[in-house]
């Protein structure tokens, strides 16, 4: 009897002392795998010490997305055939902020607003994650040529900062999206000083669909493109004033007109246009001559090492001319 009292007080004594499971917030994510792959645990293991959720050790990665195909039109991205887009609707030069997502292999598929993923016109069969890793998905080409050199695709970057000095540099990825095909290979230089021009090394030959870092010193930069090994500048840019500690992505893009400008995706997922400055050697010239009894208004372009040139109303009536010295 004494035997069965005591046993009866230690089953009591140990109900009181378990304390209640306290549950732990977790930061939200995407989850893309199917609903058929969920824990199938609980039909078959009895063990209720190994039910646990697995979820919490499930590895995470964080993807954005930037649109600099200037054919591409308003896109939306779903990825594994899903039922809803994972981002909003894009159009050319839109970017996002980070999703976090389970590190995992997706197919991906691009489709038009409004439609669904079975109507995609373009897709990736495979997207591999890597755990604790940031990546962007960067669409570049023309649509209409997909199948050439210069077509739509979309190229993964990886927005890896853990060796950068922090404390005074930032790192730049810059992409050659430019697809038409005069842009088909640039140099990168460093013009921020006139006097003492200077190419970067890993931004030099860059071809189109390629990338490359450089980790700079925080502050401003006036960088230039050299699309003929010429170690002449065919377009050059500013960059506006950037402060050590983070990594910015600088996408080249075209227009459907061919002109070049660059879109700098920062770190909080904004983006910011940089267009060409004007090239130095260029004068735009714009005449009226008000004795014409039409009137006239004529704009030439003149290289400064050109002697001369006419100009008129384009209906006989002379202008005049002039000279460069």
């Amino acid at each position: 009897m004494r035997s069965i009292t005591l046993i009866t007080l230690l089953l009591v004594a140990c109900d009181e002392e378990e304390e209640p499971g306290i549950p732990t917030e977790t930061e939200p994510t995407v989850d893309w795998e199917d609903e058929a792959d969920a824990d199938t645990d609980t039909d078959t293991d009895t063990d209720t010490d190994t039910d646990a959720d697995t979820d919490a050790d499930v590895d995470e990665s964080r993807l954005r997305i930037a649109h600099m195909s200037p054919d591409g039109g308003p896109v939306e991205l779903y990825v594994n055939e899903g039922d809803e887009p994972i981002f909003p609707t894009a159009n050319f030069t839109n970017t996002t902020d980070y999703l976090t997502v389970d590190s995992a292999t997706y197919s991906v598929q691009l489709s038009r607003p409004e439609t669904t993923a079975a109507d995609a016109i373009f897709e990736i069969e495979a997207l591999t994650l890597d755990p604790d890793t940031d990546y962007t998905a960067v669409a570049h080409g023309y649509l209409d040529n997909a199948d050439s050199d210069n077509g739509f695709t979309v190229t993964p970057l990886v927005n890896d900062v853990t060796d950068l000095d922090t404390a005074n540099n930032f790192r730049l990825q810059v992409l050659h999206a430019a697809a038409a095909d005069v842009y088909a290979e640039v140099d990168v230089w460093n013009v921020t000083d006139p006097g003492n021009p200077a190419t970067i090394p890993p931004l030099e030959d860059l071809a189109y669909g390629t990338s490359g870092t450089v980790d700079l010193p925080g502050g401003a930069y006036d960088i230039c493109f050299d699309v003929d090994n010429d170690a002449g500048c065919d377009a050059t840019f500013e960059l506006p004033d950037v402060a050590a500690g983070g990594l910015v992505n600088l996408y080249a893009v075209n227009g459907l007109d061919d002109a070049v400008f660059l879109v700098a995706h920062l770190p909080d997922g904004t983006s910011a246009q940089i267009a060409a400055l004007p090239d130095p050697s260029i004068l735009d010239l714009a005449f009226d001559d008000a004795s014409s009894t039409t009137g006239w208004e004529a704009v030439a372009d003149a290289t400064l090492d050109e002697a001369s040139f006419e100009w008129g109303d384009g209906v006989g009536n002379p202008g005049g001319a002039l000279r460069l010295s």
